[in-house]
């Protein structure tokens, strides 16, 4: 895969997510995130026939200017396993909050995962501000509203992202693409996503690279934005996955 080729591709997938985020009704939006799907479902499965047999060049690649707070990062750790990745983070002082978020895996994969995990990052933003002007005209209590908010939307949406994970695994892939119908088993797809975590553990280990997970308890004190945070998340556009399969 050539640069040129990498660019084409992810620019094509950016332009027709700004369609998505900017479309005057829900139907305009969804009908432009199936375009993007069959787009990357046409381009991987193109690839995979190219890669079949040869060396996955796996990358890390690190996001010094994004949200560093812990439910932002379980947005990038969800939207990367989406995407075929792996995802970690690091602390330092270079970053915004002090967040190093690295996302690990192909190239083309890696800059779709970063990408859709930017806008789905914003769009949280967005939507808690939105929610907690509205709540706090009503005379609502603000106590905990803006971290609960944010906290209920990345657990749903990390909760969206295995659901589509695991729908692909099940049921296969069917899309329509130029009028063409690329289809993908569930076999396909379960191997795709076995063999990515294969190579990533390998860059892990040739890279010696340790990862250490740790678990972090979400705390909730307002039941109204643990309300709102949940439709957030159900709202947020992240369903690119099966889009992104790949055989090689």
């Amino acid at each position: 895969m050539t640069h040129e080729e990498e660019a084409k591709i992810i620019e094509k997938v950016r332009k027709v997510m700004n369609l998505a985020k900017n479309a005057g009704s829900e139907e305009e939006a969804d009908n432009a995130m199936r375009q993007a799907q069959a787009m990357l479902a046409k381009y991987n499965l193109d690839m995979s026939m190219v890669q079949e047999g040869g060396t996955k060049d796996i990358k890390r690649h690190a996001v010094i200017d994004v949200a560093g707070h812990i439910w932002a990062r379980w947005i990038c750790q969800g939207v990367a396993h989406l995407y075929f990745c792996e995802y970690f983070n690091v602390h330092t002082r270079r970053a915004k909050n002090g967040v190093m978020h690295c996302f690990v895996g192909q190239s083309h994969n890696v800059k779709i995962a970063e990408m859709i995990s930017r806008d789905v990052v914003d769009f949280v933003n967005e939507r808690g501000n939105a929610a907690g002007k509205i709540h706090k005209r009503n005379g609502g209590s603000m106590s905990g509203f803006w971290g609960t908010f944010r906290r209920a939307a990345a657990i749903r949406i990390s909760q969206r992202c295995e659901e589509l994970i695991e729908k692909a695994k099940t049921e296969g892939i069917n899309e329509v693409v130029d009028g063409e119908e690329v289809t993908s088993t569930a076999m396909v797809v379960r191997d795709a996503y076995e063999k990515e975590q294969a190579d990533i553990e390998k860059f892990y280990k040739d890279q010696e690279i340790d990862i250490k997970t740790r678990n972090t308890k979400a705390n909730f004190s307002n039941g109204v934005a643990i309300d709102a945070g949940q439709r957030a998340g159900n709202d947020a556009k992240i369903e690119l996955a099966p889009a992104q399969l790949e055989r090689g």
